[in-house]
């Protein structure tokens, strides 16, 4: 599948997600944020080392 036809996808997910949370449904919220994440991830190009990168950027950099 090409990057540029994820875009659809990841716009559904975005309603999806805004339908769950006026349903109250927060642990099904995550899981599609997760989904999107990876979605937009390849979209860009995004390589899971790259995105390992970040979360340990974003662990480290976190107070607590």
């Amino acid at each position: 599948m090409k990057p540029s036809a994820l875009h659809p996808l990841i716009d559904l997910i975005d309603e999806c997600i805004d339908r769950l949370n006026a349903a109250r449904l927060p642990e099904t919220v995550e899981l599609l944020r997760m989904a999107r994440l990876d979605l937009v991830a390849r979209a860009n190009g995004i390589t899971d080392e790259e995105l390992e990168i970040v979360a340990l950027a974003l662990r480290t950099a976190s107070p607590g």
